[in-house]
């Protein structure tokens, strides 16, 4: 399955919180070694931006061999489109840059509800049924593409 990190600088509360180390790593290292160890993910993407300010961003990616993908700033949901039409998968995982705890045991749940039943997503955000920093998207690909004309928040 496709993971497709979403990563920024300019985090209003903390900026620059997905590059803050935590014994010796960044965030977004622990994150990307986190979902990496779900039985289900094959590749891992960051999204992030073209912005001057998540150039530092893109400098760990290169530097730490991590896939990167830089599009819009403001227009998140144009980013993940992008990647899909790159990469063509049926799903994705959507895992926010800012959860290095993340569980990858609670990803295969998902994944395994996601694949046993005719879902068309499986979320524990909307309702939230996990504490913040587990959050956990799978979403099928053609749904996505289908109603991004109707998504009118830019960032998801």
């Amino acid at each position: 399955m496709l993971c497709i990190v979403q990563a920024r600088m300019s985090s209003k509360r903390l900026p620059g919180k997905v590059l803050m180390k935590i014994q010796g790593k960044t965030l977004l290292e622990r994150v990307v070694e986190r979902v990496s160890k779900s039985k289900h993910v094959t590749k891992i993407i960051v999204a992030t931006s073209k912005h001057n300010t998540d150039m530092p961003l893109r400098e760990l990616c290169f530097k730490k061999k991590i896939e990167c993908y830089a599009g819009s700033l403001p227009n998140v949901a144009r980013r993940f489109y992008e990647i899909l039409k790159k990469f063509n998968s049926k799903y994705f995982l959507r895992i926010s840059a800012d959860s290095p705890f993340i569980d990858p045991r609670l990803i295969d749940k998902c994944f395994f509800k996601f694949n046993n039943t005719n879902s068309d997503i499986v979320t524990n955000v909307f309702p939230r049924t996990f504490p913040k920093g587990q959050s956990v998207e799978i979403i099928k690909s053609s749904v996505f593409k289908k109603n991004l004309p109707k998504i009118k928040k830019k960032h998801i």
